[in-house]
Order: structure tokens, then sequence, then C-alpha cells
């Protein structure tokens, strides 16, 4: 299997980061996240995730790529709902929060999702997501 080239698996054991390129073909996209939902199988049953999806590096919503990523989505929701708890995304460009409630009008995410102009916001509502359902924190503690 091809390794990830956008997500970030192994930085926090509780929580997978993507950043997505400026440019990408509908083509790398399906290549990535087919990659990733291999990794998701991996996981052992009832291990829960959150994931941060930083969008800011992108410039432009194409339709279909929007359309690619609803209709992946929404064939992968089982696996999606399986492990993932929630799923943040990160953007201060107006087109890119219109492509993503584009995807949310076609009922695409079958988990909680929420964007955020900043990571730390993003951190934090996953944050709050990841504890309330499984008692443990991304964030160590201080007295660790």
């Amino acid at each position: 299997m091809a390794e990830l080239r956008w997500i970030d698996t192994t930085s926090h054991p509780r929580k997978w980061i993507c950043v997505l390129p400026q440019h990408f073909t509908v083509e790398e996209f399906s290549e990535e996240f087919s990659n990733a939902i291999e990794e998701l199988r991996k996981l052992a049953p009832g291990r829960r995730i959150v994931v941060l999806t930083d969008l800011e590096r992108m410039t432009s919503s194409d339709p279909r790529r929007r359309q690619a990523a609803a209709q992946f989505i929404r064939e992968h929701k089982a696996v999606f709902r399986g492990h993932i708890i929630a799923w943040g995304f990160v953007t201060t460009k107006g087109v890119i929060r219109g492509a993503l409630t584009a995807i949310s009008w076609l009922r695409a995410f079958p988990v909680p999702i929420n964007v955020f102009a900043t990571r730390g916001a993003c951190d934090t509502w996953l944050e709050e997501r990841l504890a309330k359902d499984t008692g443990e924190s991304i964030i160590p503690s201080d007295e660790e």
C-alpha cells in the first residue's frame, strides 16, 4: 500500500491531521483517502479517533472534487462511524467553507463536523469530543 502523503496518523495516538495541498486532482484525492480508509480498517475494533483537516492551502473548490469527496464519504460511512468521533475543518476562506456546506447538504458526513477559522479552536472542539466519547485527552497533562 502507498504511504499517506497528506494525512499524519502518528503525531497523536487519537488524532489524525490532514493538510490538503493547494492543488490536487480527483484521482489524487481518491488515492490518498482510499489509503486512509485502509489505515482506519487496520485500527482495533472500538478504537476511536478525531480528525483535523486543514484546508488553508486550498484556494479553490472544484465541483468535481466536491462530488468525489461526498461520494467517497458516503461509500465509506460505516468505516468512518466505526472509528471517527468528530471531524474538524480549518479554513478562513469563504469559498472553501461553502464547499463544505455543499458536501454537508449532500448528507455525506456520517460523523459530527465543524468548521473553524483557527487550528486552536478546532483542536479545542476535537479535544472536547474525544474526552466526551472516550474519557481520554489528546493534550498531555502538565503533571506527567
